[in-house]
């Protein structure tokens, strides 16, 4: 009713009040989308977790879908090396107190023997030293010079033998008599070269005991 049906009805004044502000408005609650209803939590936690569920099966579906490729990603790839890396490393070491013929020797076994390193000594007691404090490289071939100071060739190649080592050592002399040969062949050594040194014997002496 409006106020004026009010007043003539004889209504109080608090109802006439009201008519004349209106009656208030019926509040309408928002629905929910399926079957979540305000207030329940166990509802709300439900269609979280049915959401999470089905994230979850898009994940592990995905997963399913890259399986293929796993086994691609994850192979170890072989491990390549280079010619250089894969040839072992020969080490010789040349002993003369004359530094041009340290020289040649060392170009001779470079060239023409597959030698990739090369150590130096001028006389018996550096060589010896150096087979001792070689700090781990392995040297399977020795050129040995006789007449030397400090440490003659002799004295050297003993030692050197003394020590253990068992690799190829080449004498060489100015010498050719038959009685120097036998003592450097007494003394350890494996062949014998006269000097001056010639690139080809040196290389056919080598190539008698490891292969070139």
């Amino acid at each position: 009713m409006s106020a004026k049906h009010y007043a003539r009805a004889g209504a109080s004044g608090e109802q006439l009040g009201q008519a004349r502000l209106g009656a208030p408005s019926r509040r309408v609650e928002p629905k929910a989308r399926g079957p979540v209803r305000i207030g329940d939590d166990s509802a709300v936690q439900q269609r979280t977790s049915a959401v999470c569920d089905a994230a979850a099966v898009e994940v592990a579906d995905a997963a399913k879908a890259a399986g293929s490729l796993r086994p691609v990603m994850d192979t170890a790839l072989p491990v390549t090396t280079s010619a250089t890396d894969s040839a072992a490393e020969f080490v010789a070491l040349v002993v003369d107190d004359v530094k041009p013929t340290r020289r040649l020797v060392a170009r001779v076994l470079k060239r023409r023997c597959g030698v990739t390193k090369v150590l130096q000594a001028a006389n018996g007691r550096e060589a010896v030293e150096a087979c001792r404090g070689a700090m781990g490289t392995r040297i399977e071939l020795i050129t040995m010079d006789v007449q030397m100071p400090v440490m003659d060739g002799l004295e050297a190649t003993r030692a050197i033998r003394a020590m253990g080592f068992q690799g190829l050592i080449v004498g060489l002399t100015g010498n050719a008599l038959q009685e120097d040969v036998a003592q450097l062949k007494e003394a350890g050594a494996d062949e014998v070269c006269t000097k001056p040194v010639d690139p080809k014997l040196l290389q056919y002496v080598v190539g008698l005991h490891i292969d070139l």
